[in-house]
């Protein structure tokens, strides 16, 4: 299909300035169809001594090697121009540089001395300038050329400083070469500009649609935060939405807004879309922000703090829109309003009545591909072994990296490799407290004493894990947090059990031993929303908590097989079967104790994922010389 050829630059800037003004809302175009006869203008071209050529139309699309800001008619009297800043910024956002990065500078002449250099102008320093001076023909510019690869424009800034003695520059044309040297510059653009702010003179522009594609039968549109010439289905109700090109119905593009028909030859032009059909700054309903699927959908308070944001349909086409970090090429806005087209539907369930008030759970529907049904596919009998299967990042490294540490600082090998926790032993559990109940009957108060405030500590765990399992369920958490939290209240209670039993060596009388009841006092409390508290939590309960605890459990395991100092290393020492078997049960409590730390760990990155604000990084975390360290990220 045939793309017109004209240069629609002009105009196209002259339209796309204003964003700098916040009222990309106002923008006009005519609607009038463009005569066919348009399709073969000539631009002008312009050689660095200003010398002026017949050049060929730049293409849709224009992909430039070169790009630089001259100052439109200077006056007479103007003989300096100092310029702070220039930035020039390709479509996906990333930002041109000079060597050693990439381009090289160019500029009409610089003033004499020392700090004047047209560098200064691409650097962050607010102290310094381009010192700005004319041409042999009179001319002020300054841009970059000779980039490595032929790049296309998505923004350009600059900031001017007015000169005590110099006329300032009000108007400015944006120019580009497509060759290596700068031998030709064609003009892209003219934009007003103001003074001593930076300010984005030029950016890619809003989304269009075809006013009068009558020969296509529906409307459709082309906007630059799609892929570039694809169509798109205009539903006045649903918005934009991807779809093949119909039959008849010429490539439309962003960058001239125009549409040809390869039939009629009928050239039709386009213009910014109205409150009909959608705004770049829309909110996404089809989880798309530009050409980026993201994992939140709809104006909503996200991350649980009051705030109301959402992704937006245009990308980086929403000129008030920040870049999200956690989805690159997608972009965000706050202070949005929710609508019924942009909440997910929620579907309620069976009441639940607490303390007198009716609870109605309810499940929304999510697109994000780890909260789908990712806990659920475990099989039957899998409740033995790690979880760890479709977990990423430092969670599913952190188990082994604390079992590692407590071996490297003991100087020994894995003496159990198959007690990867309480659970997958179950069935050799009774025999194992049966012999260590005999061996601690033997041992000193200090380790039966040990044993028995262990009990207690793991019996209050359990409580703070069935805490954690509801703070999951009302932070909305996926399906295998809560899955690893449940799992993690059962180990808990093992843990408990495992250490009233191996101390109950009283006699009850009968044969038998006397057991302790583990009683947990009356309460009662409130579970709120708390994503910053339950963070904390996390990093203190369960980073430093459990991971220093499975450090010390590790410890003790060995020093139970093999003594309390390095010189016991030998393997010299025979042990008694009861011995070896508290080991073993203290090895497999470790290695529980490992994977909740991991938890926490999930839990603080699946938080982070879900809060696209720069604040909601990952903390550093450090398991060295015996224990693990936590720090907050700067």
């Amino acid at each position: 299909m045939e793309i017109p050829a004209t240069d629609q630059a002009d105009e196209s800037c002259a339209l796309q300035s204003k964003a700098s003004d916040h009222v990309t809302e106002k923008l006009e175009t005519s609607e009038e169809p463009l005569a066919a006869t348009q399709a073969a203008t000539q631009v002008t071209s312009e050689s660095g001594s200003g010398a002026t050529h017949s050049a060929p139309p730049p293409p849709s699309g224009i992909r430039a090697k070169g790009w630089r800001i001259t100052a439109i008619k200077p006056s007479e009297e103007m003989w300096a121009w100092d310029v702070k800043q220039v930035q020039f910024l390709t479509d996906t956002g990333d930002k041109l540089m000079p060597s050693p990065f990439g381009c090289s500078v160019v500029s009409s002449g610089t003033a004499e001395g020392d700090g004047w250099e047209p560098e200064n102008a691409f650097r962050d320093d607010i102290d310094a300038a381009w010192g700005g001076r004319k041409d042999r023909s009179g001319s002020f510019y300054i841009g970059l050329h000779r980039c490595p690869t032929a790049v296309k424009l998505g923004e350009v800034k600059l900031q001017q400083e007015p000169h005590p003695s110099s006329p300032p520059v009000d108007k400015v044309k944006i120019e580009f070469t497509m060759d290596d040297v700068g031998a030709q510059w064609h003009k892209f653009c003219e934009v007003s500009i103001s003074q001593n702010s930076l300010e984005t003179i030029w950016f890619l522009g809003t989304l269009y649609y075809v006013e009068a594609c009558h020969m296509c039968n529906k409307n459709w549109c082309a906007g630059p935060y799609m892929q570039h010439d694809t169509y798109v289905e205009v539903d006045h109700v649903k918005g934009p939405s991807l779809a093949d090109a119909p039959a008849g119905c010429g490539v439309i593009t962003s960058d001239t807004r125009m549409a040809r028909n390869p039939e009629t030859g009928a050239i039709y032009a386009l213009v910014p879309f109205t409150s009909k059909t959608s705004s770049p700054c829309d909110c996404t309903t089809e989880w798309m922000s530009g050409h980026v699927h993201v994992g939140l959908n709809g104006c909503a308070a996200h991350n649980h703090d009051g705030q109301m944001w959402c992704y937006v349909v245009g990308g980086r086409n929403c000129w008030q829109a920040t870049r999200s970090e956690r989805f690159p090429g997608a972009y965000y806005i706050t202070g949005c309003t929710p609508s019924i087209q942009s909440t997910p539907k929620q579907v309620l369930g069976r009441p639940l009545t607490l303390n007198g008030k009716t609870l109605l759970a309810a499940a929304t529907a999510t697109r994000e591909f780890k909260d789908l049904a990712d806990g659920w596919g475990f099989p039957a009998s899998n409740l033995g072994h790690p979880m760890l299967s479709a977990v990423s990042g430092r969670a599913a490294r952190m188990p082994q990296e604390l079992l590692e540490e407590a071996l490297r600082g003991f100087g020994a090998g894995n003496p159990f490799p198959e007690a990867t926790g309480t659970l997958a032993m179950e069935s050799q559990l009774p025999h194992m407290l049966a012999v260590a109940q005999a061996e601690l009957a033997s041992a000193g108060p200090e380790e039966r004493e040990h044993w028995k405030e262990a009990g207690l500590a793991e019996h209050a765990s359990v409580g703070s894990f069935a805490k954690l399992c509801l703070e999951l369920l009302v932070a909305g958490a996926p399906p295998r947090l809560l899955r690893r939290a449940i799992k993690a209240q059962e180990e808990e209670l093992v843990h408990a059990h495992l250490g009233d039993l191996a101390n109950a060596t009283q006699t009850d009388g009968h044969g038998g031993f006397a057991i302790e009841r583990l009683d947990l006092p009356e309460h009662s409390f409130e579970v709120r929303r708390d994503l910053v508290a339950l963070r904390n939590a996390a990093i203190e309960e369960g980073l430093i908590g459990e991971g220093r605890a499975a450090l010390r459990l590790f410890q003790r395991s060995l020093e139970t097989l093999h003594g309390q100092s390095e010189g016991k290393l030998d393997g010299r020492e025979v042990l008694s079967e009861g011995r070896r078997a508290l080991a073993k049960i203290v090895w497999a409590i470790a290695n529980d104790e490992a994977r909740h730390a991991a938890l926490a760990m999930e839990t603080i990155e699946w938080l982070s994922g879900r809060d696209s604000r720069p604040q909601a990084q990952l903390p550093k975390v450090q398991i060295s010389s015996g224990t693990v360290v936590v720090q907050e990220a700067a």
